[in-house]
């Protein structure tokens, strides 16, 4: 199955993003092949894919080769990222 995000859930994602990091955060991307098995959740309840940009500038390998190596500092953004999503989604 294609990985197809909510509307709903993409603007808070959106909105939420914005909000934590500003309007250059936004990233348009074509369409690609990067779903893995999240379509596969996607079509029981629905949600949204987010790519956060763990590369680090380090190295130069793709991600799930040996020699990849996460940007740590971006585990941070995500877990803000995540959090402020869950209190925007639940209008806290």
């Amino acid at each position: 199955f294609p990985t197809i995000n909510d509307p709903n859930l993409s603007l808070v994602t959106k909105t939420t993003s914005i909000k934590l990091f500003g309007e250059n955060c936004i990233v348009n991307k074509p369409p690609s092949t990067g779903g893995e098995d999240f379509s596969e959740f996607s079509n029981i309840i629905p949600g949204v894919m987010v790519n956060l940009g763990v590369k680090n500038t380090n190295t130069n390998y793709p991600h799930h080769h040996e020699l990849f190596d996460v940007d740590e500092d971006a585990l941070e953004t995500g877990v803000a990222l995540y959090s402020q999503f869950a209190l925007d989604f639940l209008n806290i």
